[in-house]
């Protein structure tokens, strides 16, 4: 059995039983199933790429979902939380892997980073996937961007990013590996093989 949690159900996929709630409400959902919960996959998005719209998102919503599953007495055999390679600072150009520093620098890495120390630190043994920039279907930032002019810069520029389906096939992997016995990572990054210079992926 799964369980999909949205604000807009109506676009969760045929077969998951719906749980319509706000994640930044402290009040349980009353769909919130009474059974066990094997996993759990946090990944929610922010409404407004605002500071105030990631701490609901990442913080105020991720503790909610943690004092539900404590209210109701659920160990999930893991929480997975889709946080962000927005956690590293790194610009000049090195290789980057789960035991690289963490020292960001921009409010959004910095968020995402509590997140991930809550997650880590909650009574449940979780994962954290950092995700790079997600591409694919429904994703047209950087197309926009292109349309409305914007050019990359003259010197290298790379950028690190992952297929939407890539990302999705990750997360099963993981859930299956788990499932078979092995005991997961405390992290993991989700990125294509290679990196590709910004002005590549323009043209």
């Amino acid at each position: 059995t799964v369980y999909g949690l949205r604000q807009t159900i109506d676009q969760l996929p045929t077969g998951v039983i719906p749980i319509q709630a706000d994640l930044t409400q402290a009040q349980c959902p009353s769909q919130w199933p009474d059974q066990a919960i094997d996993y759990v996959l946090y990944s929610a998005a922010a409404k407004q790429h605002t500071e105030s719209g990631y701490q609901a998102a990442y913080l105020t919503g991720l503790q909610h979902v943690c004092q539900w599953l404590t209210a109701h007495q659920q160990q999930p055999k893991r929480l997975l939380f889709t946080s962000s390679t927005a956690v590293y600072a790194q610009q000049d150009h090195q290789w980057l892997d789960e035991d690289s520093p963490t020292e960001p620098t921009r409010w959004s890495g910095k968020i995402m980073l509590q997140a991930e120390q809550l997650v880590l630190n909650s009574p449940f043994a979780a994962t954290c996937i950092r995700l790079a920039g997600i591409y694919g279907p429904g994703r047209q930032r950087l197309i926009q961007q292109v349309q409305q002019g914007a050019t990359a810069a003259p010197t290298q520029v790379f950028t690190n990013r992952i297929h939407a389906e890539d990302a999705a096939q990750l997360i099963t992997h993981l859930l299956k590996t788990q499932h078979a016995g092995t005991t997961l990572a405390h992290c993991y990054l989700g990125v294509d093989n290679a990196p590709s210079e910004l002005v590549e992926v323009i043209n």
